[in-house]
This record gives C-alpha cells, sequence and structure tokens, in this order.
C-alpha cells in the first residue's frame, strides 16, 4: 500500500516538472535541448493518468482488506454467540 502511495506523490510532480522543461523549450527556442516537446507534452498526461492509476489501486487494496476483515470480524462474533 506504501507503493501505490509513493507512486501517487511522485506521479503528483511530473505535471510540473513537465511544464517547467516544456516553457524552457519555448523560451530558448530549442537551443541546446536534446529533449523535443513532444516528450514534455506526453508527460503532461501520463502523470496525472499514473496518479489516477495509483489511486485507485490503492482503494482497491485498501477496500479489499477492509471487506476481508469485517467478515473476519462477523465470523468471530457469530461463533463467539453460539
Amino acid at each position: 500500500m506504501i507503493v501505490t502511495l509513493m507512486c501517487n506523490a511522485l506521479a503528483a510532480f511530473i505535471p510540473t516538472i513537465a511544464t517547467n522543461w516544456l516553457l524552457i523549450y519555448l523560451e530558448t527556442q530549442g537551443s541546446n535541448n536534446n529533449m523535443l516537446p513532444w516528450f514534455w507534452i506526453s508527460l503532461l498526461f501520463v502523470g496525472p493518468v499514473l496518479a489516477s492509476s495509483s489511486i485507485e489501486w490503492y482503494m482497491r487494496v485498501v477496500l479489499r482488506t477492509f471487506v476481508r476483515v469485517e467478515a473476519l470480524l462477523t465470523k468471530l462474533i457469530f461463533k463467539h454467540a453460539m
């Protein structure tokens, strides 16, 4: 679960970094840059998609764990009541 939250936190910075490098590319008219602007533009899309996917995976794991714990507690309560 920690990995998905770390991935979400790191993915939140991708659009910011991509915007910064895209603006640098535009200010210098592409001189002395090895990366083309389509790479930074694609990162503007990939960053939020990665962040959203990681938080969805985190919610899936948390909800699955919650359901299993709830089932375990229900089983223990009913077993104790008998």
